[in-house]
């Protein structure tokens, strides 16, 4: 593992615009539910390009919300494995709202190839900006909300094996969608920790 530290935040804190205008994550029309591979993503779609992966680990921020919808769509941020071999590679979800009314969050941490997992909630608005942030150094992996950190854990053999870069989904689960789904971002950095 790089002696470098990564910090992926999502929100509120930082004023610096990378990108400038607000976009809506928005369904795919006939996307294939669950599939978990991040060329199937909002991302993709619109035509963001390929993830940054040219090193280790970085820092991405963004101003992210959800407005209530179906139970089916999930709004994510998430952490996927380069080599796109989740569960070995691991899958660290930072913010996944699964609540149709938008009102708690989900921090899942995916590890081994019998995908095991750690997880935890938290209680909030969802529905309103936030700032959601995950810092994975050599030491520990944390959760931050609004700069206060949710979760953390220092059992570095349930940390990612290898490299991994930031993805923003709105996915399909499956199930009912006639309420839809929206996840709004503002604006989203990656730098060097």
């Amino acid at each position: 593992m790089s002696t470098r530290s990564a910090r992926v935040a999502v929100g509120l804190a930082n004023v610096v615009l990378i990108i400038a205008a607000m976009v809506a994550l928005l369904p795919k029309l006939r996307a294939d539910p669950g599939d978990g591979d991040c060329s199937q993503t909002a991302a993709a779609n619109f035509g963001w390009g390929t993830p940054n992966r040219a090193a280790d680990f970085t820092d991405s921020s963004s101003l992210a919300g959800s407005p209530p919808g179906a139970k089916a769509y999930h709004a994510v941020l998430l952490l996927w494995p380069d080599a796109n071999d989740t569960p070995a590679g691991g899958e660290v979800d930072f913010m996944e709202i699964t609540d149709p009314a938008r009102q708690s969050s989900e921090f899942w941490l995916h590890y081994g190839p019998d995908d095991n997992r750690e997880s935890s909630n938290i209680q909030i608005d969802a529905t309103q900006w936030h700032s959601w942030a995950v810092e994975w150094t050599p030491w520990h992996i944390a959760a931050y909300v609004d700069g206060r950190m949710w979760w953390v854990t220092t059992n570095v053999a349930h940390f990612p094996p290898r490299r991994m870069h930031l993805c923003m989904q709105l996915d399909n689960f499956g199930g009912d969608t006639s309420e839809g789904g929206r996840m709004m971002v503002d604006w989203v950095r990656q730098y060097w920790v």
